[in-house]
């Protein structure tokens, strides 16, 4: 090959030394190195010419010459501690640099995949792929930092733009195999025993690359640690390579494997990022890009859950990122990328709930935005619908979301959301019927998919009301005979662990019921509000709630959520509470800010009044307090001048985005209202144009602008609904990273993971916010189906339901289930005819 090599070159000088026999010895040039050893030097002179030969660009030789580096990466004359003399360039410094030479390799390989287009160059990306997995998998390489990134991102994008299928199928198997081993290498660090990692490629022996010095051997889907030790735990060396690691903050103490892990998932998390046009086409590099991120984070999450929910520090300093990103991918219309996340969110929630007990909550509520909304499609429904089926079949999971998300006053409730949608999607709501009929399955009609919505969510239905006799169990089943002598009672000693595991047990499960019954009463409290402002906080008032004081109540509008928005300007807009109303605005801090963005800081947080006189009270405060806090460094004369400026501001928001005004305000017409006596404001005409500009950019409006939703969606068309889901899309995806950050800033209650033997403490308080629900459900569905499979549910579903309700004295839930079931089995009613639901119900 290298006679070849020679023929090809123009540089013929360069070859001919390595023609010639390959002598071991270190005085190549008349010097000795201190650091280069003999094996070194052979490695090196074996190098170059290889190097050479790619040098070539000839498709041929290239291959040739990979397969050469592919051979010396898998038998380990290729090492981690292997340097490469890098001459200085500035000639008068005698002093020799050095980087590694797995990672001059690797920009060899990396210059290789460049002219690798084509019919003739997909051969040498075979080369490229089987040289990037070989030095991953094998131990003695030491493939780390950017050089390992360098790899990875060049096998993702011969499996993203390569032409030729066998390439890309090989690419991603690659990628698969390369990433398991790393996190296998991460994982040994805090576990020890051996790993068995789901999703493996299934290799051969002859597959994995073996050395003399690192006997690796591999079954299909198990590593042993105790062979991938010496790789794990590198021998100290005293040459710092100029391209060994890539360092973030300074110098990492972290391990090799550790942060190998965090820059995978970090790089993989940054490509799924990737903003798509809208109307992409399918064959989009950048598209299959983001697909491919999302599924290699997919096999993180789902196939290294054993280990890495052991880990967590990984877990909070990279997770977050993922779950900002399936904030925007969770409300995706390519039906890929949608339901990728949502097959990334439920291993989230069903292995990683612990650590991200925010992210959770947020990501929860765009998925339950998704079935609540008339404007997502029939098929994001569906993929929801059997997200939440597979999370519901999970009783601790379950049992866990409902005592962290809907016992925690600082979080919104989930259980009872999603109960309530199940309900409502049984039952076959107007709001299903209206759905946008788009992107189906071609395997499945829309009235297939609308028929299967209503039995997904009454399966959901049955599974939770018979978690809730599970959990009861303990309740009312007989006590169990005495165990023989030396052996204990199973269910009793579980329990008892349970109760030695938590000291503070009835502690804990107090606390909780008391948490819930306060947050029953907020929310009681905040549909008060909704219908009378008044009456709703003389109520928090009553319940000790908020203390009767203008700072009190303005700090309390600003920090609770959920409460209507209109309603509290309309509270602090009537003159009786005015001292309110200064209070709250004294909260914010406008310093720095120019007039219209500090008057849209104040207004996304509630609704202006409708009368003028309550307007003017609101802009007359904000007037007064901007000037203060910028008295020293703007151009206004007095407070009036901003008085003036916030109304007409208002006015020009109103005038350039109500549908309604047909002849439109324009620039000069804003600017001659302002500047007509302007000597007494001393308004700038340049700050005129930007406010202009951005008010008609953008409108004034609140954080959770939901007035689209309410809209009726049956008189629009198709076209107008596509638009108006487009706008949801963006809300959802807007409330979702401002909930993220804001959490940040928030220190959250830490996740409580619910006793084994404890569930039935919490039975009670879950059947209280459920059985209305299942009762509407199993009622209707029953009455108006004649599926025998909807029948046979709803029935297994009253038997569920009958018996939790006995269990717990629940007596007005219970008479209310016997007697929809009494009604079913038509005995008391004449003439009726008789149908096999009937019968099943008697």
């Amino acid at each position: 090959m290298i006679q070849k090599v020679y023929t090809e070159t123009k540089d013929k000088r360069k070859v001919l030394p390595f023609i010639t026999p390959i002598s071991i010895t270190n005085d190549v040039d008349g010097s000795t190195d201190p650091i280069l050893q003999q094996w070194d030097y052979l490695v090196l002179r074996l190098v170059e010419p290889l190097e050479l030969a790619c040098d070539t660009h000839q498709h041929q030789i290239v291959e040739h010459a990979l397969d050469c580096f592919q051979k010396l990466l898998s038998y380990g004359y290729i090492c981690d501690h292997t340097p490469f003399p890098v001459e200085p360039k500035d000639k008068e410094k005698s002093d020799k640099t050095y980087k590694s030479l797995i990672g001059h390799i690797t920009s060899i390989i990396i210059n290789c995949y460049k002219f690798s287009e084509g019919k003739y160059g997909e051969p040498v990306q075979m080369q490229i792929i089987k040289n990037f997995i070989t030095a991953v998998t094998t131990p003695s390489c030491g493939l780390h930092g950017k050089n390992l990134i360098n790899g990875i991102t060049t096998v993702f994008s011969i499996q993203v733009s390569s032409s030729n299928d066998i390439n890309r199928t090989t690419a991603k198997g690659a990628l698969t195999h390369m990433i398991n081993t790393i996190f296998v290498r991460m994982a040994y660090l805090s576990n020890p025993d051996p790993i068995t990692v789901k999703g493996t490629l299934p290799l051969s022996e002859s597959d994995i690359p073996i050395t003399e010095n690192v006997p690796v051997t591999l079954t299909t889907t198990q590593y042993n640690p105790d062979e991938l030790e010496e790789d794990l735990l590198r021998k100290s060396r005293t040459i710092v390579f100029e391209d060994d690691e890539i360092e973030e903050n300074g110098e990492s103490k972290e391990p090799v494997a550790y942060r190998d892990g965090c820059l995978v998932f970090r790089l993989l998390c940054n490509l799924s990022k990737k903003e798509l046009p809208e109307n992409i086409q399918n064959d989009n590099e950048e598209l299959k890009s983001k697909i491919l991120a999302l599924e290699m984070l997919l096999t993180i999450v789902e196939g290294c859950s054993g280990f890495l929910n052991k880990n967590p520090k990984f877990v909070q300093e990279n997770m977050r990122d993922l779950c900002i990103s399936l904030t925007r991918h969770g409300v995706s219309q390519q039906m890929k990328i949608f339901k990728l996340a949502l097959s990334i969110f439920s291993e989230l929630v069903l292995h990683f709930r612990t650590f991200l007990k925010t992210e959770i909550g947020v990501l929860f509520d765009v998925f339950l935005r998704i079935l609540e909304s008339s404007n997502t499609t029939t098929q994001q429904k569906l993929l929801v619908l059997q997200t939440f089926s597979k999370i519901i079949k999970d009783s601790q999971t379950l049992i866990d979301i409902f005592v962290n998300y809907d016992c925690d006053l600082n979080m919104t409730d989930i259980f009872a959301r999603l109960v309530e949608q199940l309900s409502k999607i049984s039952q076959g709501s107007a709001q299903i019927q209206n759905t946008i009929n788009i992107n189906l399955p071609i395997d499945l009609t829309g009235n297939q998919k609308l028929n299967l919505l209503p039995t997904l969510a009454t399966e959901c239905l049955v599974v939770i009301a018979k978690s809730m006799v599970e959990w009861s169990k303990d309740l009312y089943e007989p006590p169990t005979l005495p165990a023989p002598q030396g052996q204990e009672n199973e269910n009793e000693d579980e329990f008892e662990k349970a109760l030695q595991s938590e000291p503070d047990f009835k502690f804990v499960t107090g606390q909780f019921h008391q948490n819930k019954e306060r947050k029953a009463i907020v929310e009681r409290g905040k549909a008060l509000f909704k219908l009378k402002p008044k009456r709703g906080i003389q109520f928090f008032i009553d319940a000790g709630l908020v203390n009767d004081t203008p700072a009190d109540l303005a700090r309390f509008f600003l920090n609770t959520s959920g409460l209507d928005k209109s309603k509290i300007g309309e509270y602090m807009g009537d003159a009786h509470f005015i001292t309110v109303l200064h209070s709250y605005i004294d909260l914010f801090d406008f310093t720095g800010m120019d007039v219209d963005i500090a008057l849209r800081n104040l207004l996304k947080n509630f609704l202006l009044p409708g009368e003028a006189a309550q307007i003017e009270r609101v802009m007359e405060k904000f007037a007064s307090r901007y000037f203060e806090a910028n008295k020293d460094t703007m151009s206004f004369l007095n407070a009036d001048a901003v008085f003036l400026l916030s109304f007409a501001i208002i006015m020009l928001a109103t005038d350039r985005h109500n549908p309604s005004v047909k002849v439109k305000m324009t620039l000069h017409d804003f600017k001659r209202n302002l500047l007509a006596d302007n000597s007494q404001y001393g308004f700038n005409e340049k700050m005129l144009d930007n406010i202009f500009e951005r008010i008609c950019a953008e409108p004034l409006k609140l954080t959770d602008d939901d007035r689209a939703s309410a809209i009726d969606k049956t008189l629009l068309s198709p076209k107008e609904r596509q638009h108006l889901f487009n706008q949801e899309r963006e809300a959802m995806f807007q409330r979702a990273v401002n909930q993220m950050k804001s959490s940040q800033t928030i220190e959250s209650s830490p996740f409580f993971t619910t006793p084994a033997g404890s569930y039935s403490a919490y039975v009670k308080p879950i059947l209280v916010v459920t059985w209305g629900p299942l009762l509407a459900a199993f009622s209707v569905v029953l009455e108006q189906s004649t599926d025998p499979t909807l029948t046979r549910l709803c029935l297994e579903g009253f038997k569920a339901a009958i018996r939790v309700t006995s269990v717990f004295y629940e007596d007005t839930g219970r008479n209310s289930f016997i007697r929809a079931l009494t009604q079913f089995t038509s005995l008391e009613t004449v003439g009726l005819n008789i149908q096999e639901k009937h019968i099943e119900a008697i």
